[in-house]
């Protein structure tokens, strides 16, 4: 009687603990049916973390939503997996075929959503903070103020009292929320990489037999452009 007792016991558990498992499984898996790529009736979702939210908070808005199934188990997921603090502030887009460990990786890892802006050629400065001010990318004035700050052509590795003719004019894509150094930075980046290919392995390049400096060859586009219209 003892061992049949404990046997009916044991498959108890066992019951138990499949039941369990399988409840939260089923919590965990994805809302919707569909591929995750907006086809075959997945849903795309635009989700944004701001500073301050919390785990709590962010899973109540996901379940809100319809992207999660229950939020308090996915606040137990976040607990033992330890991603509670690990939110990244941003812009997401979610879709209701990821399963929730998908969308908390998403969330984590800080996959943002970015958006493109084109920057031509010969705009100003301040014509380019205009334009990443009306696309909602960057603060006007926070990114005049790191453009025109004199320490920032030697925290950037530029030549000159400024920023400002080493905005390289190309199409980027940026997160909402970037710092303004951030976006000025990758400008910047890409004109140094145009720069050493010009001038690989040196300081200067040569135009019309003389030598020009980083400086003098930024002033000389910039005198090509106003005579040219380019």
């Amino acid at each position: 009687m003892l061992l049949r007792g404990v046997s009916l016991a044991a498959i108890l558990g066992l019951i138990v603990t499949a039941s369990a498992t399988w409840w939260v499984q089923r919590a965990l898996s994805p809302v919707g049916d569909g591929d995750g790529d907006g086809d075959g009736g997945a849903r795309l979702v635009a989700f944004e973390i701001e500073p301050g939210d919390t785990m709590g908070r962010v899973a109540l808005e996901l379940e809100a939503e319809g992207l999660i199934r229950n939020s308090r188990v996915t606040r137990w997921f976040a607990k033992v997996e330890d991603l509670g603090s690990r939110l990244k502030v941003g812009e997401y887009e979610l879709s209701d075929a990821q399963s929730t460990p998908e969308i908390l990786a998403v969330l984590v890892e800080g996959r943002v959503q970015t958006h493109p802006i084109s920057i031509p050629e010969g705009l100003r400065a301040s014509e380019i903070a205009d334009r990443l001010a009306a696309a909602g990318l960057a603060d006007r004035q926070a990114f005049l103020e790191v453009v025109f700050d004199p320490d920032s052509p030697t925290r950037f590795g530029v030549d000159g009292p400024s920023l400002e003719g080493y905005l390289y004019p190309d199409t980027y894509r940026f997160a909402r929320g970037l710092p303004a150094g951030r976006v000025a930075g990758a400008m910047i980046t890409e004109f140094l990489d145009v720069y050493h290919q010009i001038a690989p392995g040196s300081d200067g390049v040569v135009a019309q037999g003389r030598k020009l400096s980083m400086r003098g060859l930024v002033t000389l586009a910039s005198i090509v452009e106003k005579e040219t219209g380019v």
